[in-house]
C-alpha cells in the first residue's frame, strides 16, 4: 500500500463506525456445489479487481512418505503445457487482458490464482482451469524441477522455522511433511508419481473454483460447461495428532530465529478461530519499521522489549490453522548469543495471557483482530486463497464481515484457554544460531 498502515487503518475504522450499514450491504456471498463435487463459490465486495483462485485439497500432508517433495514439485508446473494448449499460448492470453498468474502450495492446499481487471474476469476464469491442470509432459517437468533450487535459495528463515515447528508438533504425522522439497528430494519426483498424484488429488470432489468481484453466474456457467477438471473425489486427509516437541536446525546467520507454539485451532472450528485471531492481536505483532530495536506492540512484545535489553530484537504472532488442527504462539527474532532470555520471555508473556488480561488490553486486541480482517476486504488476493481454503473445509464463505461478528462474540475466558493450551504443551522450533535457545523442557 502507498498510505501508512496506520493511515489506512484509521480510516477503515472510521468508515466502519459512520457507515456500517453499507459495509454489510456491500459483501455478497454465494456457494453451489456441482454433481461432480466440484464447489463453486464467490464473494462480491464492488472492486475494480477480479481474483479466481482454482485449489485443490493436495498439500503436503497427501504425500506418501517416498513422496516428499512432490507437491513442490508439480506446483512448479502449473504453467507449463495443458492436455490442450501450449503453457506459453495460456499464458500469453492471460498477459493480454491484463493478468498474472501465481501458484502456491501448503500443507492442506495447492492453488492456482489468477488477478486481473474485472472486465477480463471471463477470459481469466478460462485460462485458469487450463493451467491448472498441466500435462506433464516429460519435457516440462525436466525443466520446472530445475527451478526448485532457486525457490529454496530464496525461502525466508520464517518458512523455515515454521516447517521445523510443525516438524516438532505433529513428529510423524503428515503436518510434519516438509512444504518444499529438501536439496536431496530435488529432482527424485518422476513423471510417473506426478501423473498419479494429479490422477488422485487434482479431481473435482477435491476442488473449488472461487472468484472475489466475479459475478457468480458467470463462475457457475463455466464450471458446468468445460470439462478441464477431471471428476472424482480422493481420500481424506489422514489425520495428525498434535503431541509437541523441540526441532531445530544450524543455519548461515548469527540470528536465531525461534518459534514457540502449542494447539491452536482448525478451520473447521470458526469459533476457535476467532479465539485464535484474538490471542495473536495480544501476543503482539512485528514493528512497523524493518530492523527497528522495538519488539513491537502486544503482552509479549512488552515482555519481550523489556528482557532484551535494548539490543535488536523483533516478535509476532504464529497464528496458523490447519482443517482440523492449528498451532498458535510467538516468533522471536534475536541476535543467537542473546536468545536464552529473551525466549523465556517470551514464553512468560504466554504465562500472562494465559492467568487473564486487563479488560482494556483484551478489548483493545479484539478490535485489532476485527480490524485486520476488515482490511482484508482491500486485498482480493489474499481474501481469495483464504475464503478457498475455507469452503475446501466447511463447504461455506465465511466473509469477513461475517468473521468480525464471530470475533465481537470472544471473551477473555475463551482467550486464556487458548493461551493455556500453548503454555501447558508447547513446542520450539530454532534455526539459525541455536545454542542458546532453551529447549521445551527448560521453559
Amino acid at each position: 500500500m502507498l498510505a501508512s498502515k496506520s493511515l489506512v487503518q484509521r480510516r477503515l475504522a472510521s468508515a466502519a463506525a459512520a457507515h456500517s450499514s453499507p459495509l454489510v450491504g456491500a459483501v455478497e456471498t454465494k456457494v453451489t456445489r456441482l454433481p461432480n463435487g466440484l464447489s463453486v463459490a464467490s464473494i462480491e465486495t464492488n472492486g475494480p479487481v477480479s481474483s479466481l483462485v482454482l485449489a485443490y485439497r493436495a498439500g503436503s500432508r497427501y504425500q506418501q512418505p517416498d513422496e516428499n517433495g512432490l507437491v513442490h514439485h508439480l506446483r512448479n508446473n502449473f504453467g507449463k503445457d495443458s492436455a490442450s494448449y501450449l503453457g506459453l499460448k495460456l499464458l500469453w492470453q492471460l498477459g493480454s487482458v491484463g493478468g498474472n498468474v501465481t501458484a502456491s502450495h501448503g500443507k492442506d492446499f495447492l492453488a492456482v490464482q489468477t488477478n486481473v481487471i474485472r472486465d477480463g474476469s471471463a477470459v481469466a476464469v478460462s485460462v485458469l482451469g487450463e493451467l491448472a491442470k498441466p500435462a506433464l509432459k516429460p519435457w516440462d517437468v525436466e525443466e520446472a524441477t530445475e527451478t526448485l533450487p532457486v525457490d529454496l535459495t530464496v525461502q525466508q528463515p520464517f518458512d523455515v522455522v515454521v516447517d521445523l515447528v510443525h516438524r516438532a508438533a505433529y513428529r510423524n504425522g503428515p503436518l510434519a511433511n516438509s512444504v518444499n522439497a529438501r536439496p536431496h528430494e530435488v529432482g527424485k519426483i518422476s513423471v510417473k508419481q506426478l501423473e498419479a498424484f494429479s490422477a488422485s488429488r487434482l479431481v473435482s470432489g477435491e476442488a473449488v473454483l472461487l472468484g472475489v468481484n466475479v459475478e457468480h453466474s458467470d463462475l457457475l456457467g463455466y464450471a458446468q460447461a468445460q470439462n478441464v477438471i477431471s471428476e472424482g473425489r480422493g481420500k481424506d486427509a489422514v489425520p495428525s495428532p498434535y503431541l509437541g516437541g523441540d526441532a531445530r536446525t544450524v543455519g548461515p546467520s548469527s540470528i536465531a530465529h525461534v518459534v514457540i507454539a502449542g494447539e491452536g485451532a482448525g478451520l473447521k472450528d470458526t469459533k476457535a478461530v476467532a479465539v485464535q485471531r484474538v490471542l495473536a492481536a495480544l501476543v503482539g505483532q512485528t514493528a512497523e519499521v524493518k530492523f527497528s530495536g522495538s519488539a513491537g506492540s502486544g503482552v509479549v512484545g512488552a515482555t519481550v522489549q523489556k528482557a532484551a535489553n535494548q539490543r535488536p530484537v523483533g516478535i509476532s504472532a504464529v497464528d496458523v490453522n490447519h482443517s482440523e488442527t492449528g498451532l498458535a504462539g510467538v516468533y522471536v527474532v534475536v541476535e543467537g548469543q542473546y536468545a536464552e532470555p529473551v525466549v523465556r520471555a517470551a514464553f512468560d508473556g504466554l504465562k500472562k495471557i494465559a492467568s487473564g488480561v486487563e479488560t482494556a488490553v483484551f478489548e483493545a486486541a479484539k478490535a485489532n483482530a476485527k480490524l485486520n480482517t476488515l482490511l482484508a476486504l482491500e486485498n482480493p488476493a489474499s481474501l481469495a486463497l483464504e475464503t478457498a481454503a475455507d469452503v475446501l473445509v466447511n463447504a461455506t464463505v465465511t466473509s469477513p464481515l461475517d468473521f468480525a461478528a464471530e470475533i465481537s462474540k470472544v471473551s477473555v475466558e475463551d482467550v486464556k484457554k487458548a493461551a493455556q493450551k500453548i503454555v501447558q504443551k508447547p513446542s520450539v522450533a530454532a534455526y539459525g544460531r541455536v545454542n542458546q535457545v532453551p529447549y521445551v523442557d527448560q521453559l
